[in-house]
């Protein structure tokens, strides 16, 4: 991805100043002299950094910041300007994440290049940042997704073993009608309550266990002995 950077200046001698200093370095510069200009800019492309004078004809540069603030949160602004107050810098700094703030005269070549190197490094940490946020928001979309269904799937299986459950207990009061005439009431409830248990082993609201089946098993061979 190229380097692309808006310089924007009301001083045409501070442009020209700024594009020699800039010649043979490898920065795509687009410039704007007033607030207008550089907001059509701004609507056409997407710049790393920005650099901008604070008194602007058309939108000033506390506008063109707070703009950027919005709509391109990974922007680097640097302010270049004759003055600005201590209520200005910490306004700036703190409020609109200005990265740096230099007054003029300055050597583009020197500190001033070197916070421009510093900008397009820290822009593409803010890239990296934004798009780890992107992938972590996006893998907890998906297990909470993932969890759904596993939430949606244990219900269904939950409701299914209930219904299993009620159909054998069901089929229970069935099983019994082949052996009225040679149970008491009172071997019949005995039985009954036997296979019912057997049935809440197999189809119970709990994981099933080997040892409930083997209880189960248990259960159905006192089954049929009482029937016997």
């Amino acid at each position: 991805m190229s380097r692309k950077l808006l310089f924007i200046s009301k001083y045409p001698d501070i442009i020209q100043e700024f594009l020699v200093a800039m010649d043979g370095k490898e920065v795509e510069i687009d410039i704007a002299s007033n607030g207008i200009e550089a907001a059509s800019r701004l609507k056409k492309n997407v710049y790393q950094v920005v650099v901008t004078g604070l008194s602007l004809d058309g939108y000033n540069g506390e506008q063109i910041i707070t703009y950027l603030n919005k709509n391109f949160p990974n922007t680097v602004c640097i302010i270049y300007t004759t003055t600005i107050s201590p209520a200005q810098l910490h306004f700036f700094i703190n409020e609109r994440s200005v990265f740096r703030v230099f007054l003029r005269p300055v050597d583009f070549n020197k500190e001033f290049y070197t916070a421009l190197e510093e900008a397009f490094e820290y822009y593409d940490v803010r890239v990296a940042n934004e798009q780890d946020e992107a992938n972590r928001g996006a893998e907890a979309e998906q297990k909470e997704k993932e969890t759904i269904k596993i939430r949606q799937r244990t219900a269904r299986q939950e409701q299914m073993r209930r219904m299993a459950g009620g159909y054998m207990k069901r089929l229970t009061a069935m099983s019994l009608q082949e052996y009225a005439n040679r149970l008491s009431a009172e071997q019949k409830e005995e039985v009954k309550a036997l296979e019912w248990e057997t049935v809440g082993l197999c189809f119970g609201t709990d994981e099933l266990q080997p040892e409930n089946m083997e209880k189960a098993e248990m259960l159905t061979q006192k089954v049929k002995e009482a029937v016997r």
